[in-house]
């Protein structure tokens, strides 16, 4: 599956605040590394694990993405804690190896959808033509996994993720100290919010168009680091932002479902060159367009969802409230 320049910068490319005007004070960095520890940790963990075992399951590559989209989040909030050129150097990192965990985790839940339709009622020409889409996505699959699987061991030892092992080195700490430092900074993660929700805000555009493109894939992603970021500093702020939780998550699993949709399409239109790997027959284009059309409502369908879903929010005054918080 070959994605266009627009959609390879898209779904790469993580959002980040605007560039800081001064470096941050010692107590926010402090403050940095207390939320960067534990998805550090993990994908550290796990990552090792891969090069080790020479294989990722599907759950496995579910929770490493989000944890490293954690990651990615958290390094974007607190970017002035790092020289530009040592942010610079970690954000490239992080990036390229979630490039490759990226489309292994929509292949993954694409073969899922496939093992649906394999229970519906379809024509028996429909169905013989589910196990050659399923080849197909598993050939694709193993391809991309052998890829990364030379890409995790180099991901470790980049100059880019050793910098953050340095860096929570130098901050990470235990015990009374950390809480003095943290009480200290976080008047801080309010703003980091705010910040979040103006980006959010300047993409909102996008929505008047008739179908998603790619300003709304780049949407999609702020509010997923929106998400990230209220997750992880709720604790802190004893519980601020549980309401707005609860609020985004429809919204969320409207565009997770038009995402999905827009993916699988994708993989159903091969470039050219590109064969079909499997056993037996090659899908003719007007039995993949029986699923394809059905792929196509239900993006229709979830986009004017989110549409109300998002006026309702607007209305209700939830971005002003959430950015006041």
């Amino acid at each position: 599956m070959t994605l266009s320049d627009g959609e390879l910068q898209a779904n790469g490319e993580y959002p980040s605040m605007p560039e800081p005007a001064v470096e941050a004070p010692e107590s926010v960095k402090h403050l940095a590394a207390t939320f960067l520890q534990s998805p550090v940790s993990y994908v550290e963990q796990k990552t090792a694990l891969l090069i080790r075992k020479q294989a990722l399951k599907t759950k496995q590559v579910h929770r490493l993405r989000i944890e490293l989209r954690r990651l990615r989040s958290q390094i974007s909030n607190f970017k002035d804690c790092f020289q530009p050129e040592v942010y610079a150097e970690i954000k490239t990192a992080l990036k390229a190896f979630h490039v490759g965990l990226a489309e292994l985790r929509e292949l993954d839940v694409y073969r899922l959808e496939l093992d649906r339709l394999s229970t519906l009622s379809y024509t028996q020409r429909i169905h013989q033509i589910l196990p050659g889409m399923m080849d197909q996505a598993t050939y694709r699959r193993q391809d991309l996994l052998q890829t990364l699987l030379r890409d995790s061991q180099d991901f470790l030892q980049t100059g880019g993720w050793q910098q953050l092992a340095q860096y929570l080195s130098a901050y990470q700490q235990t015990g009374e100290e950390v809480s003095v430092e943290m009480i200290e900074s976080l008047d801080r993660l309010p703003m980091i919010v705010s910040g979040r929700v103006e980006k959010i805000l300047s993409l909102q555009a996008c929505l008047d168009e008739e179908a998603p493109g790619e300003a709304f894939h780049a949407l999609r992603i702020e509010l997923k680091a929106l998400r990230y970021t209220l997750e992880d500093f709720d604790p802190y702020l004893d519980g601020r932002y549980d309401g707005a939780l609860r609020e985004l998550r429809p919204i969320q699993d409207r565009m997770g479902l038009i995402h999905d949709r827009q993916m699988w399409l994708s993989f159903t239109n091969l470039p050219q060159g590109e064969s079909w790997h499997m056993q037996g027959e090659v899908p003719t284009a007007d039995a993949l367009n029986v699923f394809r059309q059905h792929w196509i409502l239900e993006i229709g369908e979830g986009y004017h969802q989110f549409q109300k879903l998002w006026q309702y929010l607007v209305r209700d005054g939830f971005w002003q409230n959430l950015s006041d918080a």
